[in-house]
C-alpha cells in the first residue's frame, strides 16, 4: 500500500524503518504514553523490528495494518486499520503523530487518504474512530472529517489504572459520498 498527497506519503512499514520508528516513539514517549499502550512495549530497536514483522503478517492476512506517515522523507507518525471485519465490511482507524509534528494538519490529510482507500480500494462500508475521553486533540479529527458521534461507551477501557469513557465516531460510505458531492 502506498498513498500520497503532495509531500505526505503513507506506506506500510518495512523492517528498514525500525530505527526511525523507534526514534520517533522514543522522542514522543511522554505525549504518547498519556493515551496509548504501545509505546510502553517499544523499549528497544528489537521491539520495533518485532512490531513491524507482526503488522506485516496482519496485513498479508487481510486483518488490518499500521503504516508510516512521512512528510518528504521524515517519519512523522502512523495510521492504521486496527482490524477489518470483512463480513460486516467495517474497520476502525487508529493514528498517532510524533509530538514535534502535531498541529500541522498531517493527520487530517492522512485520514482523508486512508478513508478514500478504505471505501474505494477495500470496498468497506463503515469506518469507526474511537477516542478516549479527554483526548480532545484526537477527537477533533473525526469531527473535522464529518464522522457522526454515535455514542459514548462508559468506562469501557482501563488504562494506567484509570477507566476511560470511549467516544465512538462512525462514517459510512454513503456519508462520504454525500460529502464528495
Amino acid at each position: 500500500m502506498y498513498l500520497n498527497h503532495k509531500n505526505l506519503t503513507i506506506r506500510l512499514f518495512r523492517e528498514s524503518d525500525s530505527a526511525e520508528l523507534y526514534d520517533l516513539v522514543d522522542s514522543s514517549r511522554a505525549t504518547l504514553n498519556r493515551w496509548l499502550e504501545f509505546p510502553q512495549r517499544i523499549k528497544a530497536l528489537d521491539d520495533c523490528q518485532e512490531f513491524i514483522r507482526s503488522i506485516q503478517t496482519k496485513y498479508h492476512n487481510h486483518e488490518g495494518f499500521w503504516a508510516g506517515i512521512w512528510i518528504d522523507d521524515t517519519l512523522v507518525g502512523s495510521i492504521g486499520l486496527l482490524s477489518i471485519d470483512a463480513r460486516n465490511k467495517k474497520t476502525e482507524i487508529g493514528y498517532w503523530l510524533g509530538s514535534q509534528h502535531e498541529g500541522n494538519g498531517y493527520m487530517l490529510t492522512a485520514c482523508k487518504l486512508i478513508i478514500g482507500h478504505i471505501f474505494a480500494e477495500l470496498g468497506l462500508n463503515r469506518i469507526e474512530i474511537r477516542v478516549k475521553s479527554g483526548n480532545f486533540r484526537s477527537q477533533r479529527i473525526p469531527k473535522q472529517l464529518q464522522f457522526k458521534h454515535e455514542g459514548t461507551l462508559r468506562q469501557a477501557e482501563s488504562f494506567q489504572g484509570v477507566y476511560y469513557d470511549i467516544w465512538v465516531y462512525g462514517l459510512l460510505k454513503l456519508d462520504n459520498r454525500k460529502q464528495d458531492q
